[in-house]
């Protein structure tokens, strides 16, 4: 028990600290919006906490189907440092952005061709935004979407190899997928399929998606992008984290329907058996 509620509480001040990392390293001062910022870093941080201190989560999905969501929130963690390093280039921690920035610059321009997502994002920028901050954005989602593809495709051998989501025990839907009723009366394998496919292609389109509400945005006389680093940071994060994270689902959805469908058939291939 007393294990139980450290995890829970670990998990709580991890997420916290992720989520208040932009606004400790920024060296500009925002007292007003900072009050703010600190209280949504505390409930976010609490919920997870809550989260995993019920047995029975009511959101947090392949709770009980590691390392589903520590692959999640570590690549979460490490997009929110890149941005961070690249775009408010902490003076304390000068030596490490110096050897991201080039491999992120690589990276950025090898993305930035034609209708690709970097050339999206690039488009958004506001007219007259520095060079510097130009290249620091380029290089943020160069390293962003890189890695977010990588990890996907890590989490996919993971599957086909590992077996995942069996190498972790017996699966149990109801406690692994809170938002799926598996007693609906739907045809659950039709539902988290029809649901797996969705999530890809939100993971293949979400780039695109975040530059046209970018975009819609500057029509309305609203330049997100011009509204400070943070904001910037937060931006870039979304733009990474987003793919992953749809992608990831996806492909455990995936994983997910193809496993109950073939208990599905064993289970008949078995009552045809008993009845010979």
């Amino acid at each position: 028990m007393i294990g139980w509620v450290a995890g829970s509480a670990l998990r709580a001040v991890l997420v916290m600290l992720v989520f208040i990392a932009p606004i400790l390293s920024s060296s500009v001062a925002e007292p007003a919006g900072s009050v703010v910022y600190y209280v949504l870093a505390v409930c976010i941080g609490a919920f997870v906490g809550l989260e995993y201190l019920h047995k029975y989560p009511s959101l947090v999905e392949f709770r009980y189907a590691p390392p589903y969501n520590r692959l999640r929130f570590i690549w979460f963690a490490f997009v929110v440092a890149i941005s961070v390093l690249l775009l408010q280039d902490p003076p304390a921690l000068a030596a490490i952005t110096a050897f991201i920035r080039p491999v992120g610059t690589i990276l950025g321009h090898l993305l930035d061709f034609p209708y690709s997502a970097v050339d999206a994002i690039l488009s958004t920028v506001p007219l007259g935004t520095s060079s510097q901050t130009l290249d620091a954005i380029r290089a943020a989602v160069g390293i962003g979407l890189t890695g977010a593809l990588l990890s996907s495709a890590y989490f996919l051998l993971m599957v086909k190899v590992s077996e995942w989501p069996k190498n972790s025990g017996q699966f149990n839907v109801g406690t692994n997928l809170p938002l799926i009723d598996p007693v609906s009366g739907e045809n659950i394998v039709d539902t988290i399929q029809r649901k797996a496919k969705v999530n890809i292609m939100i993971g293949i389109l979400a780039p695109y998606g975040i530059s046209v509400v970018l975009i819609v945005l500057r029509l309305l006389g609203i330049e997100l992008l011009a509204a400070g680093t943070q904001v910037i940071v937060w931006t870039m994060v979304a733009y990474s984290f987003l793919p992953l994270h749809a992608l990831m689902r996806g492909i455990a959805l995936w994983r997910i329907a193809k496993l109950i469908e073939k208990k599905r058939r064993s289970d008949v291939l078995g009552s045809a058996l008993q009845t010979i």
